[in-house]
């Protein structure tokens, strides 16, 4: 047991201990600020800090926590640093007096209530906050809260006697520094000059004063503006944000861990609503970095920290978020580009939803995080682009070409199967523009739906040597049947076989060419010259052999076939 009035400093479990009961303590009083007293927010955040409480005192006589301007000690060890300003709560119970305050085995939940109310209300100073902590507590008589304060700083007569003018003036600037006085609030200086002259017991009486000599110099007065303006710019949403980080990092409590991260969850969607996008980049990247700790050290974290993720990502909490993109303020849309790049690729979902209503800035910044997504889960990518309506699937799959992982080609390769025929042309387009030579994945085209496609694909096919292409080709050529009006299509299967096919190819080409009943060799035929024409791309000295006994043969129709390939490789007006 640690025994604080020693000269022995307490252990790092029992610090560590401290620490957290002082920021449940904090988050407690944020709660009530929040929520009503009766939100189950309020009621976990008492629970909690009544819960951390009970165990220390069941292994310590009491907790007692020295108070300094920006501080709270236990046993000389730092357990909250906080800063010198008004709604601090360290600061608080400094400018009220508070020297220490100990917390004593036994404490029901009541006085726990009871004390978080007192700071709440009395941490900050405002028009409706009249009296202060210190008396609050005494009027209290919270049995198990002991505490010592300093008296009055004018306590006796002599400081009444001895004061100046001057002086006087010094005060009232340490007055307005110290609780915070604000243009809200009215600069009541007779108020102030005459509490200045209170005692401990009584006020005593005095000469009148000449007020206009309390008047602030100029000095005095930058001093003042200096204050109220950083009073106005404090970030408490900051402060709070970094306390509920502090604890996510410390604690081994697997509730109090998800009733933070249920916090920062409303704090988000709040955010996104308010348009205060840097406080949403702020809890975002700690949560980033949180979960990055917890990889190692808190295992058991980790689908919590997941399911906070997924429930952001979804639709109804990034919807908000949709309204700063629609605009044209550029500093605000580069402020949400910055925000959405924290997401996961779950998000990827609502931001596709986003598109059709975002400003041209706000796409760009849409597009872009989309691709950033993808590239950590392209599956997640292929799973919105699947049930994306045609306009939005256009976009996704264009960008695509954006992409630089292995798996996008297979991506490509089943969105050629696409139900949107400008879905299936687009993704097409793509594996062409970045030379994707896949004919044997993708021979599904060659009996697309769509005309264009089809063309497409066999000149695709044309575009180089390739035995395997050539084979695919072939078994098509053969168990396919064309159409009475499909000649041209027949002709231009022919001759890209002719440029993918290799000599495995030319048996065949030459039985289509050749061979048939005496009787089909004597009529024209569209296969005869597809196969002519692929055996004279072939070009080879056995391809050429074929062409000439075609050209030689007593049948029209071979002859005929044969022919017709001279003639086109002659050209118009070429003699014969």
């Amino acid at each position: 047991m640690d025994d604080v009035t020693s000269t022995e400093s307490p252990s790092p479990e029992t610090v560590s201990a401290c620490k957290a009961i002082t920021t449940s303590l904090l988050l407690a009083v944020k709660m009530h600020s929040m929520y009503s007293p009766e939100h189950v927010n309020c009621q976990e955040a008492l629970g909690r800090l009544q819960n951390e409480l009970d165990t220390f005192l069941r292994e310590h006589e009491d907790l007692r926590l020295e108070v300094e301007k920006d501080r709270l000690l236990y046993g000389g060890e730092v357990v909250y640093k906080g800063a010198v300003k008004d709604g601090d709560i360290a600061f608080a119970l400094f400018r009220d007096g508070m020297l220490d305050i100990t917390f004593q085995k036994g404490i029901e939940v009541d006085e726990t209530k009871a004390l978080v109310k007192i700071l709440h209300h009395y941490k900050s100073l405002s028009g409706d906050a009249e009296g202060d902590i210190v008396t609050a507590l005494w009027e209290g008589r919270l049995p198990h809260i002991k505490y010592n304060a300093a008296e009055h700083i004018l306590d006796s007569e002599s400081d009444v006697d001895t004061i100046t003018q001057e002086d006087r003036k010094k005060q009232l600037l340490n007055s307005i520094e110290q609780k915070s006085i604000t243009p809200s609030g009215a600069l009541d200086v007779r108020m102030i000059a005459e509490e200045l002259l209170i005692g401990s017991q009584q006020l005593k009486e005095f000469q009148e004063i000449d007020f206009s000599s309390l008047e602030l110099s100029e000095e005095e007065a930058l001093k003042l503006r200096d204050l109220v303006k950083e009073e106005e710019e404090r970030d408490t949403t900051g402060e709070v944000l970094e306390m509920a980080a502090d604890i996510l990092r410390g604690t081994e409590n697997e509730a109090l861990f998800e009733a933070i991260l249920v916090y920062l969850e409303e704090q988000l969607v709040g955010s996104f609503k308010h348009k205060d996008l840097s406080a949403s980049f702020r809890i975002l990247k700690g949560m980033r970095q949180i979960g990055k700790l917890s990889e190692e050290k808190r295992p058991w974290a980790l689908p919590l920290i997941k399911d906070f993720f997924k429930r952001i990502s979804e639709e109804k909490s990034l919807s908000r978020l949709g309204d700063v993109l629609a605009t044209e303020e550029k500093h605000q849309i580069k402020k949400a580009g910055k925000v959405l790049l924290l997401l996961p690729p779950e998000a990827i979902g609502a931001l596709s939803s986003m598109i059709h209503t975002a400003s041209s800035p706000g796409q760009k910044a849409l597009l872009k995080a989309i691709v950033v997504l993808a590239g950590r889960d392209l599956d997640k990518f292929e799973e919105v682009l699947e049930r994306a309506d045609e306009v939005t699937a256009l976009r996704l799959v264009g960008l695509l070409r954006l992409m630089e992982d292995q798996k996008v080609a297979e991506v490509l390769v089943r969105i050629t199967r696409h139900s949107s025929e400008a879905v299936r042309k687009e993704a097409f387009k793509i594996i062409v523009e970045q030379k994707l030579w896949i004919p044997e994945k993708i021979m599904n085209l060659i009996e697309d739906q769509s005309i264009s496609i089809r063309n497409a694909f066999i000149r695709y096919l044309g575009t180089r040597r390739s035995e395997p292409a050539a084979e695919r080709l072939v078994e098509y050529l053969r168990s396919h049947k064309f159409g009475i009006n499909e000649d041209n299509y027949l002709l231009a299967c022919f001759e890209a076989l002719g440029r993918c096919g290799t000599e495995k190819s030319i048996p065949f080409l030459e039985q289509t060419l050749l061979g048939g009943s005496w009787f089909s060799k004597w009529r024209s035929s569209a296969r005869r010259r597809g196969a002519a024409l692929a055996l004279s791309e072939i070009g080879t000295d056995q391809a050429k052999k074929i062409l000439k006994l075609a050209s030689s043969s007593l049948y029209p129709g071979l002859k005929e076939a044969a022919g017709s390939v001279m003639k086109k490789r002659r050209g118009p007006g070429a003699h014969k």
